[in-house]
């Protein structure tokens, strides 16, 4: 039975959570359910139901043109594969076609890019005469979406250091032909006893 997602706010993942739909008209309010990733307590989506009913009357609406249905799937493919952003994409359509595409967005480009594998779905069965509820079909199409696509841990941080690193000089002296190196630079963290021995090191070997 497919799952209503839920959107961990300390990780960033998304994923089935333990609540089963039930049917058109559910309503979820103030549920949650556990990470499986950090084990934070995760919020349900409770707009879901309403996203997956509003994707199927576009699908299935008679007084929308197929091509408008493609655009916006094609849309969807545009931001889901980083060619576009999602504000270009959408105004690149429009009517209902619009309006689906930014519910969808505003919720991240994971479920812009779960929009597409659903919506393409929805069109292809719809064309096709099945008479099963298109509502079950979109939602175990997102389930089994779910599953495959990459999702990063908001978490981690970057591998590289946003932030210049200063690095120490390393270059050498120029010694004149016989000239033995000395030891004049100062060590790092010399404390005053080691200072003062190596200054009367220094002054011992000047009086040879």
């Amino acid at each position: 039975m497919p799952k209503i997602p839920a959107i961990c706010r300390t990780c960033g993942l998304m994923f089935p959570s333990g609540l089963a739909y039930m049917g058109p008209g559910m309503i979820v309010s103030r549920s949650f359910s556990g990470c499986p990733r950090c084990r934070s307590d995760a919020p349900i989506l409770s707009g879901y139901t309403t996203l997956i009913s509003g994707l199927v009357a576009f699908i299935i609406s008679d007084e929308i043109e197929f091509s408008e249905k493609q655009r916006m799937i094609d849309a969807a493919t545009s931001i889901s594969s980083g060619k576009v952003r999602p504000a270009e994409a959408i105004a690149s359509i429009d009517g209902d076609g619009a309006k689906v595409l930014r519910e969808w967005t505003s919720l991240g480009i994971s479920f812009a890019s779960l929009l597409v594998a659903v919506a393409s779905l929805l069109l292809a069965y719809s064309t096709s005469g099945g008479n099963q509820p298109l509502d079950s079909i979109a939602m175990e199409k997102f389930d089994e979406t779910l599953a495959t696509i990459q999702q990063p841990d908001s978490r981690i941080a970057p591998a590289y250091s946003q932030r210049p690193v200063a690095m120490g000089s390393k270059v050498k002296p120029q010694l004149k032909q016989g000239q033995a190196p000395t030891t004049s630079a100062k060590p790092p963290n010399e404390n005053r006893k080691a200072r003062r021995a190596r200054m009367k090191k220094e002054r011992t070997n000047k009086g040879k």
